[in-house]
């Protein structure tokens, strides 16, 4: 016995042995799922104060933080593919902070109060392809942006760094922080006269940089234009980016003039917009540019140009010279020098320029002109030689002059036809009130009304059998029950077309009852009583319609005016229910 005993101890022990490490083991692994459940529940958490979208056929995982007065950047998802940090209140990213970030490609952070970059700032967004930091305090100086700042934006397309901190002096382009930027295609930053910096020669897929007009550097005036290289004698080198093909630094307004400039490392740029500066003097000559197609000087109001300003422009198609003071440069060129080799010019726009006379041979080299634009000048004499032009092009743009003032007169006729009728349309109501209320006498059957009231509120409604048993049946005891005298539009008076009379009924009694239901403005007579009423309300200067919603209703098939009407009051209307406080509120805006 004893020994069986023994034996069954003994095979209990061994139990015990084997089966505690897979016990251990089952805990152990449920653990680690357990784990591995909170890490993937935590890496699709969006954060408290953002909204979080994902697309499954994309793969991306958008998170929205902005405008959420955020003073720090939130945990964010490491699978976030786009995020929007913008119009916040941060001012200041650690470096490195964005390590785990591989995925992220849109990161907008304008509008905030960033004052610096800090090395390694963005180091680890390797998908990065556009990024905003406009609109926060960045001075354009190499103190704000370190030298590292955008390392690790391998992909980086687009990069917005206009509207930030007013000018001040020492404005300096933060090139070689810039430069590290090798895919850069778009850049956008303020002008100021300084150089931009040896470091954008190293952006070889710059395409377009755009120079916006947030500073005007009022303490610049009458300097030379610097930009990069240097001056040498007295013409101004300047290296460009190798592929950048458009160039936009309009509005700057930065008054200075243009001296002789040669661009350098560049054969592609086809576009330039230097239109609405304050460049008042053109000397020249433009070189460099063999590509250029299109030139937009206008609205600097230049008021000196040499004639040789365009002499190696020769590719030139397009060039915009309107609204500057070139009437006096043009005048002298006796000899037709000033757009001579610019054989290749189709579209030319000297108007608004106080040009008195012209040079008969002015345009003689210009063979390829398809548009010439002369208007807002002071010429009396137009003795153009225009014989090397080609003739069916001119004949095409020559419209007479009586075609040009009768269609020019029956533009207007039908542009007036136009503003009478849509101002008779939007005041159709009012026209209609004014007339109706202008009668001597109103009347609802034989009562007369003038503009006395005789009694409390006119009630209105849709024609519909429930909501005739529902005015007579249900609101009309009540307004009896509370001593209220009313006027009742289908019952004392026949509406329909005698509209005087539906005038009258709202202009003789203290208050306009309408049951506004679904359909009730496919009645015509319903919807001329509602805007007499709101016509009336706004002539009174006081709350005259009480609006009350029965059944279904759907505000969106219903008159634009009274849908705007109904939105603007809508704190006045009320919502029919049989309960004793609706009734009490009703009653009581009555009786206002």
């Amino acid at each position: 016995m004893s020994s069986l005993k023994s034996r069954v101890i003994s095979s209990i022990v061994v139990w015990l042995i084997c089966i505690t490490p897979i016990q251990t083991l089952t805990l152990e692994t449920t653990e680690n799922y357990n784990e591995a459940l909170r890490q993937d529940r935590k890496q699709i958490m969006c954060p408290t104060k953002c909204y979080c979208t994902e697309e499954k056929t994309t793969q991306q995982f958008n998170v929205d933080c902005s405008n959420r007065q955020l003073q720090n950047i939130p945990d964010l998802p490491p699978q976030t593919t786009r995020l929007d940090l913008s119009l916040n209140n941060i001012n200041n990213i650690q470096s490195f902070f964005f390590s785990n970030f591989t995925q992220l490609s849109y990161l907008d952070i304008s509008f905030n109060k960033l004052y610096h970059i800090f090395n390694n700032t963005f180091y680890g967004l390797h998908s990065l392809k556009w990024l905003s930091l406009m609109r926060n305090n960045l001075i354009y100086l190499n103190s704000t942006f370190e030298l590292d700042a955008f390392n690790g934006l391998d992909q980086l397309e687009v990069l917005h760094l206009e509207c930030n901190s007013p000018s001040k002096d020492n404005i300096v382009y933060p090139d070689q922080a810039i430069s590290k930027l090798k895919n850069l295609r778009e850049i956008n930053i303020d002008g100021y006269p300084v150089p931009l910096g040896p470091g954008f020669r190293n952006l070889e897929k710059l395409e377009a940089e755009l120079i916006t007009n947030n500073n005007v550097v009022r303490s610049y005036k009458n300097m030379l234009v610097k930009n990069i290289g240097t001056i040498i004698r007295r013409t101004l080198y300047l290296a460009l980016p190798p592929n950048l093909e458009v160039f936009i630094s309009g509005s700057m307004k930065v008054e200075y003039f243009i001296p002789a400039i040669t661009f350098l490392n560049n054969t592609v740029l086809r576009y330039m917009d230097y239109s609405n500066n304050m460049a008042r003097c053109w000397g020249g000559p433009m070189n460099g540019l063999p590509a250029l197609q299109y030139l937009d000087l206008s609205e600097n109001y230049c008021t000196k140009m040499s004639l040789t300003f365009f002499k190696y422009l020769t590719n030139l198609t397009t060039l915009l010279l309107q609204d500057n003071v070139l009437g006096i440069s043009l005048a002298i060129d006796i000899s037709g020098i000033a757009f001579s080799t610019l054989t290749r010019l189709e579209t030319l726009n000297i108007s608004g320029n106080t040009i008195t006379s012209l040079s008969r041979n002015v345009f003689e080299n210009n063979i390829n002109l398809k548009y010439l634009n002369l208007s807002r000048n002071e010429l009396t004499d137009f003795d153009i030689d225009l014989k090397t032009f080609n003739k069916i092009e001119l004949m095409k743009s020559c419209v007479s002059q009586e075609i040009f003032i009768g269609t020019l007169v029956t533009f207007f006729i039908v542009l007036g036809i136009v503003l009478l009728s849509a101002m008779f349309y939007y005041n159709r109501w009012k026209f209609a009130y004014l007339y109706y209320i202008g009668s001597k006498k109103l009347h609802i059957g034989n009562i007369s009304l003038a503009y006395k009231p005789v009694a409390g509120v006119f009630i209105t409604y849709e024609q519909e059998p429930e909501y005739i048993f529902l005015a007579r049946n249900v609101f009309i005891p009540r307004l009896i029950q509370n001593h209220v005298t009313y006027v009742n539009g289908e019952d004392d008076f026949p509406a329909g077309p005698q509209q005087n009379n539906i005038a009258g009924a709202i202009v003789g009694t203290r208050k306009t009852l309408i049951l506004l239901s679904r359909d009730i403005f496919e009645d015509r007579n319903r919807e001329l009583e509602m805007n007499l009423a709101i016509m009336h309300e706004m002539n009174c200067s006081d709350r005259i319609i009480v609006p009350v919603f029965v059944g279904h209703f759907q505000v969106n098939t219903w008159p634009i005016e009274i849908v705007t009407y109904i939105r603007n009051q809508n704190h006045r209307c009320l919502l029919y229910e049989d309960t004793e406080e609706f009734w009490e509120m009703l009653i009581n805006q009555i009786r206002q």
